[in-house]
């Protein structure tokens, strides 16, 4: 295969010595552009010796320093890389994210772009060249911002796939509409990523948990929307998020057992309710004493609202994702003090900035050290429903990207359903 180059160099010899160009050529068409002298290119990049250069080894450096640091452009579609990747980002006025939608309806969120324009902002920007022109993008620039990250040791794994992720998928754009040849990040060494292992409570910790927060919602020493949300993923499997977002029109009264909560919206943090994350509506059985429970939560809403899980600060959203998360958090971390007799200790943990340290309790460091996060709840739902029910009827159910039973609610899929509720019903008791 013909190798492809970037620049060729000229050698000029004149009576009182010799001087060197540099000929670019555009990644995309392959013309050739004016010639340069190094001497100019020495200027541009702020280098002002006036020795003469002999060694073409000197030239070559110059010649490709001056190209990856942007000083070389090739016309009006070789936009500034950070300005490019920025933009592309820019939820509200990117060109790409607009047709994306337009022809995909809400495959690109507003949390997901944002976080994406904030990998690079953070991580990347700071480490590239200010003035790097698009088509001047080499894998040395990303690997550079790889390397770096790694050497920091601040990021995992899976967090530097995503700063990585931010340029490529601009990049991969670029080169579709053709205003590069090739993307760089292909060339890049892959990236290995052993995602954490998911926590899981036991049967008998979790029965524990919702007690200790039936028992102090009742005193109103705890917040029953927390415990609320707590039940009800643990017999439904749903997602923070959608539990935040459940309104009681959602909530179906199907028989003296059990109900039946449509599932058809979440709530992200910067787009607000949207769509669930499989862009599906779904049907989820649920106890009839639950739901009338989440009804009466619901008919206490101060704003008037449908929303169960109302905040008591505004109208417009619901309870945060953090108010639900710090009180579960901590409900689970006071239980494992006791499990492990460590009341009052207190442990020294390593915080993101390198070299700090805090204390936290011992408790708070064992719900860590395994993993017990609210969304742990949704993976005890399936854990526990797995091998009781069938694959597909299981997979409708948490939302697992199935199409059966979804958009198509029928007398034949609420039998199913109940079906599933029979089974689900027995991971905790009645109150």
């Amino acid at each position: 295969m013909k190798k492809s180059y970037a620049f060729y160099l000229h050698k000029r010899v004149v009576t009182k010595g010799s001087y060197w160009y540099v000929y670019y050529l555009d990644p995309i068409t392959g013309k050739q552009k004016t010639a340069i002298s190094i001497n100019t290119l020495r200027k541009k990049l702020g280098i002002y010796d006036r020795s003469s250069i002999t060694r073409r080894r000197e030239v070559e450096y110059i010649a490709q320093k001056a190209l990856d640091d942007g000083i070389i452009t090739f016309g009006k579609k070789d936009p500034n890389f950070i300005e490019y990747v920025m933009e592309f980002w820019d939820f509200e006025h990117s060109d790409y994210i607009r047709r994306r939608n337009l022809k995909n309806p809400n495959s690109l969120g507003h949390d997901y772009t944002r976080n994406m324009r904030n990998y690079f902002k953070k991580h990347a920007l700071p480490l590239l060249p200010s003035n790097l022109k698009l088509s001047c993008v080499t894998t040395n620039h990303v690997e550079l911002i790889v390397n770096t990250l790694f050497d920091d040791g601040l990021l995992a794994n899976a967090t530097i796939l995503k700063v990585v992720q931010s340029m490529s998928v601009p990049l991969n754009e670029a080169k579709r509409l053709r205003m590069i040849s090739h993307n760089p990040v292909e060339n890049l060494e892959s990236i290995s990523t052993k995602p954490k292992r998911r926590g899981i409570l036991t049967s008998s910790e979790l029965h524990q948990i919702i007690l200790i927060m039936r028992r102090k919602s009742r005193e109103n020493a705890f917040d029953p929307r927390v415990y609320l949300a707590t039940v009800l993923s643990a017999f439904t499997g749903m997602r923070q998020g959608e539990i935040r977002a459940l309104k009681a029109g959602a909530i179906t009264l199907i028989n003296s057992e059990q109900g039946i909560i449509t599932v058809s919206q979440s709530i992200a943090v910067y787009a607000g309710m949207k769509s669930t994350k499989g862009k599906r509506e779904r049907f989820v059985p649920c106890p009839r004493w639950l739901c009338e429970d989440l009804l009466q939560l619901a008919s206490r809403n101060p704003y008037g609202t449908e929303l169960v899980f109302w905040s008591d600060t505004t109208q417009k959203n619901p309870i945060s994702s953090s108010f639900i998360t710090l009180d579960f958090n901590k409900t689970v971390a006071d239980l494992l003090e006791e499990q492990n007799n460590c009341v009052g200790e207190m442990v020294e943990v390593s915080t993101r900035k390198l070299g700090e340290k805090k204390s936290i309790t011992k408790g708070e460091f064992l719900r860590r050290e395994r993993n017990i996060v609210f969304h742990s709840l949704r993976h005890y739902y399936v854990t526990f429903m797995r091998g009781k029910v069938g694959d597909n009827l299981l997979q409708s159910v948490v939302g697992h990207q199935s199409t059966a039973m979804t958009n198509n609610y029928t007398h034949e899929t609420e039998e199913r359903l109940l079906e599933v509720g029979r089974v689900s019903c027995n991971i905790l008791p009645s109150p």
